[in-house]
C-alpha cells in the first residue's frame, strides 16, 4: 500500500471517507424517517377513528357508543377540573395534592335544578375526607375568580356519590392519603 504524504494509508483514508459519507447520509435520512413515521401514525389514528365511527353506527352498538362518548366527556371534564384546581393551590397544600389524579376528581353531569341548568357534582365515594375538603377549598377559590365563573358551567349541587370504581393501580404512598378505606 502506498502511503499518503499526510500519514494514513490509502486504504484507511478510503474507509474513513466511506464512514464519513455514511454518517452524512444517515443524518439526511433521519428527518425523512421521522416524517414517514409521523405520517404512518396519523394514518393509523385516522383508520382507528374511521373504524370506530363505522362500528358505532350499527344499531346493536348504539348503547356502547353512547357510553364511550359519555365516559370520554366525563374524563375530559375531570381533567380540566384537576388542572383548574392546581392553578389555585397554596404552597402548604402541594404535599397532599401532588399525587392527585383525574380519577379522584368529581363527576360533573349536565342537569337542571330548580329551572337552572348547570352541572350536578358527584364526588367519588373512595376519595378521602381530607382530599375532599381540599377540593372544596380549591373550588371555592376558583369560583371567587370572575373569569372562571364567566367561562365555566355553574355547579348546582352535590349529588349522590359517583358509582365509579376505585383505582386498581395506585401508589401506596398516595393511597394512604387520598383513598378511603371502604
Amino acid at each position: 500500500m502506498a502511503r499518503r504524504p499526510d500519514g494514513p494509508t490509502s486504504s484507511n483514508a478510503d474507509s474513513t471517507f466511506q464512514i464519513g459519507r455514511k454518517k452524512a447520509d444517515e443524518d439526511q435520512l433521519q428527518p425523512t424517517v421521522q416524517n414517514t413515521l409521523r405520517k404512518l401514525t396519523a394514518c393509523k389514528t385516522y383508520y382507528e377513528t374511521a373504524r370506530r365511527s363505522f362500528r358505532y353506527k350499527h344499531p346493536y352498538l348504539a348503547s356502547q357508543a353512547e357510553a364511550v362518548k359519555h365516559s370520554a366527556r366525563s374524563r375530559a371534564r375531570r381533567k380540566r377540573l384537576l388542572e383548574a384546581r392546581q392553578s389555585v393551590l397554596a404552597e402548604d397544600e402541594v404535599g397532599l395534592w401532588k399525587c392527585a389524579t383525574i380519577d379522584l376528581m368529581s363527576d360533573e353531569e349536565d342537569g337542571i335544578v330548580g329551572g337552572v341548568s348547570g352541572w350536578i357534582v358527584r364526588p367519588p365515594s373512595f376519595r378521602s375526607q381530607e382530599l375532599t375538603e381540599l377540593c372544596a377549598t380549591l373550588q371555592s377559590r376558583l369560583e371567587a375568580i370572575p373569569k372562571y365563573r364567566a367561562t365555566h358551567h355553574r355547579r348546582l349541587q352535590n349529588g349522590l356519590n359517583s358509582d365509579r370504581m376505585p383505582l386498581v393501580t395506585y401508589s401506596s404512598e398516595s393511597e394512604n392519603r387520598h383513598l378511603m378505606v371502604l
